[in-house]
């Protein structure tokens, strides 16, 4: 389908609405002004980073990416005490600082309600210079500044889609989304010319996608791979820079841009609540909501993930028939619909060959009424099924080390 009027009423209605104002610039403007003024370390310069550097921010946001630049000749051979040295630094000009781990760790904190995110890198001025992945992000920065200079168009461009990604759940590299980072989507938004583009091209993406060198793409390693989309970055062509994107993700976005595309309409730039319905067809519904246990975003959002993964793989036995995890920073909500309420009261538990007589004599002693399966020539027992029945089942789950040492504060709704 081609783009239409309706298209780009409604990209520009939304634009209207994210894009900074002169007021809102200076508001931002003056609080790196005041951030930066407060990092002091000797041989280091700070410098904005992220989409405050690339001008993509979008209008109320309350982020902000910093670069703590240490001087390379001097810091070189010091990569790894880049951390501790700005951390110490950090403490005497913020009240609070958390250190959140990383390849090399960085740092937040919070700061008349915005949120600081201080990464300490190397002044590289090659790429081989660098001494960690993030001594790359001052060339990301610059790779996307020089794109809008020479289009300053695509700055408008780039917000729409971040818009975009994130009502319909997208946005972020992180393990717990696995949808696109900042960077990955400025690089298609960049490729393709505009949102509404980019957005035509993804709709009509195939199981698989390379963007960039061919060649380049075969030479990746097989962990880089893996990704249905090899986007190859334009600063370091070694690298994936979509690497994180699962398969999941991958088929969401392409049907996103499809509905998009095929029949546009405001709402799919508004985060939209979890279909309820559609999962209640499925089967009974489950409703889980619990809080980190940690206020480190990417961290805890992985946690809620992982105990997320162990209850659906171990509500297997009430066959589970749909599940959607969604996680906003402050709460996570898990929805799981299956099949079963109930299950047997009693399940037979196999123990083993006849032949191994000191096993049998042992698996006797742990079981009560052992009988003899003789087409399968081993012993067996019959054991009562400890919570047969779903809700008790799920509150034996959430006591588990794999959930309780994940999350907290869980409320559960059967």
């Amino acid at each position: 389908m081609p783009i239409t009027k309706k298209h780009k009423e409604i990209v520009n209605s939304i634009l209207e609405e994210v894009s900074p104002k002169q007021e809102d610039k200076k508001i931002l403007s003056d609080i790196q002004k005041e951030v930066l003024k407060k990092i002091k370390l000797p041989d280091t310069t700070p410098k904005i980073g992220g989409s405050g550097a690339k001008n993509t921010w979008l209008k109320n946001t309350h982020d902000i990416d910093i670069y703590v630049k240490f001087n390379y000749s001097k810091y070189k051979d010091k990569s790894n005490k880049l951390s501790d040295l700005l951390h110490k630094s950090l403490k005497k000009s913020f009240s609070k600082v958390i250190r959140i781990h990383g390849s090399r760790d960085y740092f937040q904190i919070s700061h008349k309600g915005y949120t600081l995110e201080i990464v300490p890198i190397l002044a590289i001025t090659k790429p081989e210079q660098s001494k960690n992945i993030t001594d790359f992000s001052i060339f990301h920065v610059k790779y996307v500044t020089d794109k809008i200079k020479k289009n300053p168009r695509l700055a408008d461009e780039i917000r729409v889609s971040k818009v975009f990604a994130r009502a319909n759940r997208f946005y972020g590299a992180e393990s717990h989304i696995g949808g696109f980072s900042g960077y990955v989507l400025e690089l298609l938004v960049s490729k393709y010319g505009s949102f509404l583009k980019f957005a035509t091209a993804v709709s009509k993406w195939e199981s698989n996608t390379i963007i960039g060198n061919k060649k380049e793409a075969e030479e990746l390693n097989w962990a880089k791979k893996q990704s249905p989309l090899i986007l190859i970055d334009p600063v370091q062509p070694e690298r994936n820079a979509a690497a994180a994107l699962s398969k999941q993700q991958y088929k969401n976005i392409i049907s996103i841009c499809k509905k998009f595309i095929n029949s546009p309409k405001p709402e799919h730039f508004e985060l939209q609540p979890v279909d309820i319905n559609k999962l209640q067809k499925k089967g009974n519904l489950t409703i889980i909501e619990a809080k980190p246990l940690t206020a480190k975003r990417d961290v805890a959002g992985a946690k809620a993930l992982k105990a997320f993964e162990f209850l659906v793989k171990h509500l297997a036995p009430f066959e589970v028939t749909d599940s959607f995890f969604d996680y906003d920073d402050k709460t996570a909500t898990y929805y799981i619909s299956t099949k079963k309420t109930e299950i047997p009261k009693e399940y037979t538990h196999l123990g083993p060959p006849l032949e191994f007589k000191k096993e049998i004599v042992a698996f006797k002693k742990a079981n009560k009424n052992v009988k003899i399966d003789k087409k399968q020539n081993r012993v067996y027992a019959i054991r009562k099924t400890k919570n047969p029945d779903l809700n008790s089942y799920i509150k034996d789950l959430l006591i588990q080390k794999e959930v309780s040492e994940r999350i907290k504060d869980i409320f559960l709704m059967c």
